[in-house]
């Protein structure tokens, strides 16, 4: 995908790992807590209002080429 969108609460993540890689822009809103969570975007990644990671959560956002 081009953009992708990660929407509060639909898209908060509470456990474990996740990588979200697009080729373009990643925007965000959701939550992140007690989880590893990594944005790859190839241009953006736009934190908006309503994001947040809270206590055991690791964050990590990169810009970097993603071959998706």
């Amino acid at each position: 995908p081009t953009t992708k969108y990660l929407n509060n609460p639909t898209d908060n993540i509470s456990s474990g790992s996740k990588t979200y890689k697009v080729g373009s822009t990643i925007i965000a809103n959701n939550a992140l807590e007690n989880s590893q969570v990594n944005y790859q975007a190839g241009n953006a990644v736009v934190l908006n209002a309503g994001f947040e990671v809270k206590a055991g959560a690791v964050f990590k956002a990169e810009i970097k080429a993603c071959a998706n």
